[in-house]
């Protein structure tokens, strides 16, 4: 199935001549509030008591006090040493409200190829009775490992606690409101030590943004989309002509002789403002 990445032309440039997705820390999104809705329903479900837990008791406690700590710290949530990335895409194509918020430009990816590139593709979650069950179930699964964990090591943290943490941050980063559900959004989700090479930093405002450069094969691509824009037939013309370059170095680069790029324009009208 396709999926759709919505951006602008200069991240189009980049995937298209470097092979590489740019990830982002999940900290550092666009829209902060949302991680935060994800984790204050963590919380909620931290409150809630949880039947047939298999904790050690000894440390059920100070395991349940530890994810508390962690996601009262909104800067940090536990995960600098080990940060997450996301990359995000939609299932609808030329939707308007998407090239409104994220640019003039969509990339169209093959899900399955994206698959074999990247870590497994996460769907987001919108529906508020899923989010609450699968909240319960985490936080459950999370209490038991951690403080097994803690039962090991005499109650310190251990790898175990913090990938632990890391699976409830992930799961928080799938939770979207449900007023976003016509996005069908599909995200990648990854981490990384804090560190790694493939880490860089962008301005963005008065901040630098932590990214995630991942390599991928031109494969996982299928299509450009341009978007309603002004003098979008002048715009679709050179897109067509830089893909055309693109492709043909992709062929002798990857010996995927039959491979083809498709540019596309969007039939809906642009409208001034």
């Amino acid at each position: 199935m396709p999926l759709f990445h919505y951006t602008h032309v200069h991240a189009v440039h980049s995937i298209l001549l470097n092979q590489k997705l740019r990830f982002t820390d999940i900290r550092f999104l666009n829209d902060s509030q949302e991680l935060h809705d994800g984790i204050s329903r963590l919380g909620n479900a931290l409150k809630t008591p949880i039947p047939g837990l298999f904790a050690n008791n000894d440390y059920k406690n100070k395991a349940i006090d530890y994810i508390g700590d962690a996601f009262g710290d909104t800067v940090s949530y536990g995960i600098d040493s080990e940060p997450i990335y996301v990359f995000s895409l939609g299932r609808v194509g030329n939707l308007l409200s998407q090239w409104r918020a994220y640019g003039n430009y969509a990339i169209e990816f093959d899900e399955q190829q994206l698959g074999k590139c990247v870590s497994p593709l996460r769907p987001c979650i919108y529906d508020p009775i899923d989010k609450a069950g699968r909240a319960i179930a985490a936080v459950t699964t999370a209490i038991t490992d951690i403080s097994q964990d803690m039962g090991r090591s005499e109650g310190c943290v251990g790898v175990a606690s913090i990938d632990s943490l890391g699976d409830l941050i992930e799961l928080a980063a799938t939770f979207k409101d449900e007023g976003f559900s016509e996005e069908q959004e599909v995200r990648v989700i990854t981490r990384r030590e804090e560190g790694d090479d493939s880490i860089t930093y962008t301005p963005n405002g008065d901040k630098l943004t932590p990214c995630l450069e991942v390599p991928i094969s031109l494969d996982c691509i299928k299509a450009i989309h341009v978007g309603p824009m002004r003098d979008q037939d002048l715009a679709f013309r050179s897109m067509s002509a830089f893909v055309r370059k693109v492709e043909s170095a992709w062929q002798t680069d990857s010996g995927n002789i039959e491979y083809w790029l498709r540019v596309e324009q969007s039939s809906i009208p642009y409208r001034a403002k």
